[in-house]
Order: C-alpha cells, then sequence, then structure tokens
C-alpha cells in the first residue's frame, strides 16, 4: 500500500513551505494529486522529487599544501 501526505504535512517538515511547495508542484517538479479539494503527494513521489535534485556543490578532490623546500646554501 502506497502512503500519502497532504503537502501542508510536508511544509511542516520542511525546508520550504506551503507556498514554495505548491511552486514545485505548478512547475511539474512535484507529482501531486488531488481529491475534492485535498492535494497530496506520494512519499514515492517526494522522495524521487528530493533524490533527483541537483547538488548544492560539486565534489572537488582536496587541494595539496605545497610546501618550499629552502635549499642549503
Amino acid at each position: 500500500m502506497k502512503t500519502a501526505h497532504r503537502l501542508e504535512v510536508y511544509a511542516q517538515r520542511g525546508p520550504w513551505g506551503l507556498t514554495k511547495l505548491y511552486e514545485f508542484v505548478k512547475r511539474g517538479m512535484l507529482p501531486a494529486r488531488k481529491i475534492d479539494g485535498t492535494t497530496f503527494v506520494l512519499e514515492s513521489d517526494w522522495d524521487r522529487f528530493l533524490e533527483d535534485a541537483p547538488l548544492a556543490i560539486k565534489v572537488r578532490r582536496p587541494r595539496v599544501a605545497i610546501t618550499a623546500v629552502s635549499a642549503a646554501a
């Protein structure tokens, strides 16, 4: 059995408010369903929405410090 929650539940969990979640639905980024005026999202669609979001930063290799070696005079 699939589980679904109203958009208000996801807004309470954060990090986005209700207005932003409705914007994601309108833009087609977050699949939502509506029955009798209640908008809800399946948990599987919510998980996919989060997993498909781009990473905040690119993973880079750490820089290696270059130390100067002084030559003996």
